[in-house]
């Protein structure tokens, strides 16, 4: 299992960056048990996913849409997932909407909510916080929704997602986050976690392994109903490879990519310059 504080605290001071980025850390978190029954709940789904890549990042705000107007692929190109080892041209791989639409068609869940919801993925938590989280828990009570199940793809999406969970929690809908960063998703105090030790990008499960993933959404559906208390995990079997050497190779630092990196760090720091000077900077 990798540890993604210690991984891109290190992985950003290559780059230059002196100051670690501070993580979102809580003790507390706010749980909600169901309200109804599986059969008769109404259910959402929560992404980082990018369903309109025009609107520039730094203003990127959380929004909801339509069911029916789901994109067949949503854009995956700017987030950090682990691209050397794996690809999201599965959709199902982290936006599970078919295999829910299955469990809605037999009868095993009440109803699929009118919408689902986008929030960006921020190192502001302050703005995830106090603007994206909130808006979507407005949402969510507008739809009437039970349950919600968010799904993240790269690390600063993990804390972003645990965020708008504690949001929905206090607003009394249960939760699941389905992920692949733990350590994260722990420390930002997360009420139910179902995790899949797998590379960035696919954490509902590997693509087109269909098995895997609905594995994946039934381990989610189930935590949803027997979790008794915050903060439980519950970790899946499931093993990307039989030698797992991904590992070591996401975000790794060698002798050979230093000069890279301290590169990437450079272009990094000039396109926050100028957001600032185009008035798109959060602070």
């Amino acid at each position: 299992m990798i540890r993604y504080i210690e991984r891109t605290k290190a992985y950003y001071r290559a780059q230059g960056f002196d100051q670690d980025y501070q993580w979102a850390t809580n003790t507390q978190t706010p749980f909600s048990k169901p309200a109804r029954p599986l059969k008769s709940a109404r259910i959402t789904l929560v992404t980082t996913a990018v369903v309109e890549p025009s609107i520039p990042k730094p203003i990127r705000a959380a929004k909801s849409y339509r069911f029916s107007d789901v994109p067949a692929h949503f854009d995956t190109t700017e987030v950090s997932w682990d691209k050397i080892t794996t690809h999201t041209n599965d959709r199902e791989s982290y936006f599970p909407l078919h295999a829910l639409n299955k469990r809605v068609a037999a009868g095993d869940i009440g109803s699929l909510a009118p919408r689902f919801h986008f929030i960006p993925t921020e190192y502001s938590q302050r703005h995830t916080r106090d603007q994206d989280a909130p808006l979507i828990a407005q949402h969510c009570l507008e739809d009437a929704v039970d349950l919600a199940i968010l799904i993240p793809l790269l690390p600063v999406c993990h804390q972003t997602v645990s965020l708008a969970a504690r949001a929905l929690e206090s607003a009394g809908i249960a939760t699941v986050v389905i992920g692949s960063a733990l350590d994260i998703l722990q420390q930002a105090g997360t009420p139910r976690i179902v995790f899949n030790d797998l590379p960035l990008g696919n954490p509902v499960g590997k693509p087109f392994d269909r098995a895997m993933q609905n594995q994946t959404l039934e381990a989610a559906l189930e935590l949803l109903y027997q979790a008794q208390n915050p903060g439980v995990v519950q970790q899946l079997p499931n093993q990307w490879s039989a030698s797992e050497d991904w590992r070591d190779n996401f975000m790794a630092i060698t002798a050979f990519n230093r000069e890279q990196l301290l590169s990437l760090g450079d272009e990094n720091r000039r396109q926050r310059q100028r957001n600032r000077e185009q008035g798109l900077f959060r602070p």
